[in-house]
């Protein structure tokens, strides 16, 4: 009698372990993603991706399993609490407005657009989040778009930079973010190569180097005091005919601190089984008990 009951407590215990071991395994890899990837679109040109900004009404962004789920991403999967918040007495991730994130591609589900955070143990844990919930940063690939038909193979003198003792990288001309110092020689030699140059207002002479595919003055290699005259807009609204109006100015929402009741969390749902499960063995030793005492 005992090793039966023993037995139907096991099966029991494993039929609603089983859930939870899948979920675990399929946002670890992002199932979702891998499965119907031909049928999401790449958000950008370059394999890495492109950077957005948190930007809810609600304040936060809570990244899910799939598009239209509601399962929150685990933080026990591998991903240290560092590449985002921990949702209030839970254990799923939490972005809150005005972090940067990277997305790689999106998928239209029911009639919305959810973009997806490739798994990365170096950056930022999988999960897929709504494209109108996110704001887009300009970057060097938006400068090159606006600019393409200004662009032309470079035929001068790379002794500038040749001779350079260092190299100041900007991440477009004229750009006002951070630009990158480059002292060693060999990686100075590399970048004496473009894939083709770009000239300002003022004549100086810009390339793109194959090397690094960063940018650099070729006329004033050295030089980190060059005047910030192509700033970056502020972020925009993110659109999937590709237009990019950088003039729209998109409404910043703040950030929240989200309370738990606000908060899906996978805490509940094992609540929920923990229930059912002794439940279900209440049941079952009542019964057995009675039945016991019936044959008695």
């Amino acid at each position: 009698m005992m090793k039966r009951f023993l037995c139907i407590i096991f099966m029991v215990v494993f039929i609603f372990a089983l859930p939870l071991t899948l979920h675990a395994d399929l946002v670890s890899g992002n199932q979702f993603f891998y499965e119907n990837k031909d049928k999401t679109e790449r958000i950008s040109e370059r394999s890495y991706g492109k950077s957005f900004i948190i930007n809810s009404p609600l304040g936060y962004v809570i990244p899910v399993e799939e598009p239209g789920s509601d399962k929150g991403i685990p933080t026990n999967l591998g991903y240290g609490t560092h590449f985002g918040k921990t949702a209030p007495d839970t254990d799923i991730f939490i972005f809150k407005n005005g972090e940067v994130k990277t997305i790689t591609a999106v998928y239209f589900y029911n009639g919305e657009y959810w973009g997806v955070m490739a798994p990365s143990h170096v950056y930022q844990p999988p999960g897929w989040v709504l494209m109108d919930e996110l704001l887009m940063i300009y970057q060097q690939e938006d400068f090159e778009k606006e600019n393409k038909n200004n662009f032309y193979t470079y035929t001068g003198s790379y002794d500038a930079v040749l001779s350079a003792k260092r190299l100041v990288e900007w991440q477009w001309p004229g750009s006002d973010r951070e630009k990158w110092i480059i002292e060693d020689k060999e990686t100075i030699i590399g970048c004496a190569d473009v894939l083709y140059a770009y000239k300002d207002s003022e004549g100086r002479e810009w390339g793109k180097t194959s090397y690094t595919e960063g940018w650099v003055c070729l006329s004033d290699p050295e030089n980190s005091k060059i005047p910030k005259f192509y700033p970056a807009p502020k972020p925009v609204k993110w659109s999937h005919d590709g237009n990019r109006d950088w003039t729209n100015e998109a409404t910043v929402w703040p950030s929240v601190d989200p309370t738990v009741e606000k908060i899906y969390s996978i805490d509940i749902m094992l609540l929920i089984f923990i229930a059912i499960f002794i439940s279900i063995t209440a049941v079952l030793t009542i019964g057995l008990v009675h039945r016991a005492k019936i044959k008695k």
